[in-house]
């Protein structure tokens, strides 16, 4: 599970049953953002910050989405070697 977006830039290195006990201590927003994510996000984390009250629910799913398209941004340039979207394209997609 990535964590590359996180503002630590560390990776969770929580064992599976801690990630999925935070899994499933998420609001149901945020779990359902999760399984939607193009990438596996570590749950973790994101569950240590709604813990902590760093973040809203709402913010935590935004995030998740801007994580989705900051890394497929990224991965249309390092795996397949095609220009970065234009910005018009990005809007027009909306």
């Amino acid at each position: 599970m990535s964590n590359a977006n996180f503002k630590s830039g560390s990776s969770s290195y929580a064992s599976k049953e801690a990630q999925m006990a935070a899994y499933d201590a998420l609001p149901r927003s945020v779990r359902e953002a999760l399984a939607n994510a193009a990438f596996d996000w570590a749950p973790f984390p994101v569950n240590k910050r709604f813990q902590r009250g760093q973040r809203s629910a709402k913010e935590l799913c935004k995030d998740i989405t801007r994580w989705d398209r900051d890394q497929i941004a990224k991965d249309r340039t390092r795996v397949w070697g095609l220009p970065p979207a234009s910005r018009g394209s990005r809007q027009a997609q909306r």
